[in-house]
């Protein structure tokens, strides 16, 4: 196998030029096939994609022998089939974020990757960005001590960009909710990640008062984990396009026992302070999409993210975002459902013993 064959199923999706081009950067990759049950979308992106055969119909894409990895972008509530059948065809998978409504509607894919030992991954890129990968480093060193606290900051624009390629996202039944599940996950599970435990409880409050959507469009969720260490989380769907440098407001900070470290998008320093009275500010250099005009989706962070993937299918190693991981993120957004409406700490249901 000298390159893996990748499928893209589902195009009315923001990110699927972007997987495409991901797959056309990664030299151990090959676009095979699209699918697309809109006959002129397939056919439109399609005509960009010389030698890669156009579905309409994924059950066709997933028999096909010379397809290995299959990139499923299709609607939230659809994902879960579409992988689990994949799954059973030995075909690997990377499933958008968040994979499904909720966690239940997940389950059946969780069952399908025992099953069938395929490899599953889902795409949380700020894993590989120079943020979270300098911040990684700094607690390797011990310079910073154990974290106790962590706040994340994902706010986007209004949901106008979804409405004509993807409406889909705006209903609740089809993609299981606004920012928070697509968006502020994100962070949530930067945060899973740096203090190496499970999230506990989530308190969380939704509001819809700029849109009047089914779906919020700004969400703030306090998480508590184990071993006393605590979240803060805030996403939206309500900045302006004109908000500098490129209308996304992200931010990352975490106190630890021995430092601090800051880093906000808008003026893009890495901010490390410790214990012993030193104070760091170093300019980051990023590459990810909605941050400079990198080509594809999440820019580096994507062709890397897409690369390792291939790289632990070819080695048969446990890739570095498992389906576990994207599991816990939806436990985590469901609790935080739950707690909108009671209005109070609600627990998050633990992983499967």
């Amino acid at each position: 196998m000298n390159q893996l064959g990748v499928a893209v199923v589902g195009l009315h999706h923001l990110h699927a030029t972007g997987w495409i081009q991901n797959v056309e950067d990664v030299s151990d990759t090959r676009l095979v096939a699209l699918t697309e049950s809109d006959t002129d979308l397939l056919r439109s992106v399609g005509e960009s994609c010389s030698g890669a055969h156009l579905d309409m119909r994924w059950r066709d894409t997933i028999e096909r022998p010379e397809v290995h990895l299959v990139i499923i972008l299709l609607p939230h509530n659809e994902m879960p089939e579409a992988a689990v059948a994949a799954a059973d065809a030995g075909k690997h998978l990377i499933v958008e974020k968040p994979g499904a409504v909720d966690a239940a509607a997940f389950d059946p894919v969780l069952e399908a990757i025992g099953r069938t030992h395929v490899k599953m991954t889902a795409p949380y890129l700020w894993r590989y960005d120079p943020v979270v990968l300098q911040t990684m480093e700094l607690m390797a060193d011990g310079r910073l001590g154990q974290p106790l606290y962590g706040t994340g900051r994902f706010n986007a624009g209004g949901p106008e960009r979804y409405r004509e390629l993807a409406p889909w996202m705006l209903k609740h039944a089809t993609s299981g909710g606004g920012p928070l599940r697509n968006l502020g996950v994100h962070f949530i599970d930067v945060l899973c990640l740096l203090f190496g435990v499970e999230p506990t409880h989530v308190y969380c409050q939704l509001s819809r008062a700029v849109h009047q959507l089914e779906i919020e469009d700004h969400a703030r969720v306090l998480i508590e984990f184990a071993d006393n260490k605590q979240g803060l989380i805030e996403t939206s769907y309500v900045m302006p396009s004109s908000y500098p440098p490129t209308g996304y407001d992200s931010a990352l900070s975490v106190k630890y026992t021995d430092g601090y470290i800051s880093w906000c998008q808008r003026d893009n320093m890495m901010v490390v302070c410790t214990a012993d009275g030193r104070c760091e500010q170093t300019p980051m250099d990023r590459t990810a999409g909605g941050w400079t005009d990198a080509r594809g989706y999440g820019g580096k962070n994507g062709v890397d993210f897409l690369a390792d993937f291939a790289e632990a299918i070819r080695n048969d190693t446990a890739p570095r975002i498992t389906a576990e991981d994207a599991a816990r993120m939806l436990r985590v957004v469901d609790a935080a459902h739950v707690s909108a409406v009671s209005k109070r700490l609600e627990p998050i249901v633990p992983p499967p013993s």
